[in-house]
């Protein structure tokens, strides 16, 4: 099961969906291909905070360690994209 907190928007009152949390956003430009710094200066943050919020989305997301058969980053984003 997917955490909410790492793949879902805020919502507001009476339902409607407030801006997107910065997980969605990181997920969305690792969509996009972008390398962790292109990320970092998207986001206004450094690269080493970067790398720690991504390790708190990977654990939240329960993903297995990458290894040269699966890519963390691309299975993150799978698993927002069914949830």
């Amino acid at each position: 099961m997917v955490a909410p907190s790492a793949c879902s928007h805020a919502e507001g009152a009476g339902g409607r969906t407030r801006r997107a949390t910065p997980n969605v956003n990181q997920l969305s430009l690792i969509a996009e291909g972008r390398s962790n710094a292109a990320i970092a200066q998207a986001l206004v943050v450094t690269t080493r905070a970067l790398g720690k919020h991504m390790a708190s989305i990977f654990m939240k997301l329960d993903l297995p360690a990458e290894n040269d058969e699966r890519h963390r980053r691309v299975m993150a984003v799978v698993q927002c994209l069914n949830s």
